[in-house]
């Protein structure tokens, strides 16, 4: 097909996708208006600051991060998927330059940081889980609407955060590996309880080489899903 015959349709994407993002980010506007105007009110933690700095050494772009326990974290949620989940490990909304963790996750990190790993039998699945999850929110914070893309999104760049963080170039993979498993396991057990609904949006069906979820910046034999 011609270029100019694709470029309305081209268009029409960003529209529809610029929409939903101003969209996502008023129904943000309602949920966190005084849940922000508390995190806006106060200093990061030493545990928070550290993970921030981390996300901007690794990716480029400062973000604010909030360690917040569950109950805080469903303030911050779309509350028909905060009912819903059985743990939810961060929030992020597009638009806005916040990253909402789990505690637990925060914890992990923050282990993580105090002792990375230089081995691959040294990873833990905990934490690697814990660093995917905050790769998957901060790519909701450069754009990223759909819960699936920012999955796979994160498994192409959470290694970087892992070495970042102290761990050993090579490890990156090995790190993804990990997290890549647990989200199997997670998948598995939604779907083994009768809760397929829920996790059916973050599935990784679409998370493949050379699709359109495909940053680019792997080769097709270290793409990391599926797994091999």
């Amino acid at each position: 097909m011609a270029e100019h015959q694709l470029n309305p349709f081209i268009g029409l994407k960003n529209r529809l996708a610029a929409k939903a993002a101003i969209a996502c980010t008023a129904v943000a506007a309602m949920i966190l208006a005084q849940p922000l105007s508390e995190d806006l009110s106060r200093e990061s933690t030493v545990q928070e600051a550290q993970i921030a700095n981390g996300i901007e050494a690794a990716f480029g772009q400062a973000r604010i991060v909030r360690c917040v326990s569950s109950e805080q974290l469903a303030r911050r949620s779309n509350p028909l998927v905060a009912a819903r989940a059985d743990h939810v490990g961060g929030v992020a909304w597009p638009g806005l330059p916040f990253i909402w963790l789990n505690q637990k996750e925060c914890d992990a990190i923050s282990l993580f940081i105090a002792y990375p790993p230089q081995k691959s039998y040294e990873i833990r699945s905990g934490q690697a889980r814990a660093l995917f999850n905050a790769v998957h929110e901060y790519r909701h914070t450069v754009g990223t609407l759909q819960e699936d893309r920012a999955n796979c999104e994160a498994l192409q760049t959470m290694g970087e955060l892992g070495e970042t963080l102290g761990a050993p170039a090579e490890l990156k993979k090995d790190i993804t590996q990990f997290a890549a498993l647990g989200f199997e396991a997670l998948v598995n057990k939604y779907e083994k309880t009768g809760q397929s609904e829920i996790i059916a949006p973050y599935k990784l069906d679409n998370c493949l080489a050379g699709s359109s979820y495909d940053l680019g910046i792997l080769p097709a034999a270290n793409f990391p899903w599926p797994l091999r």
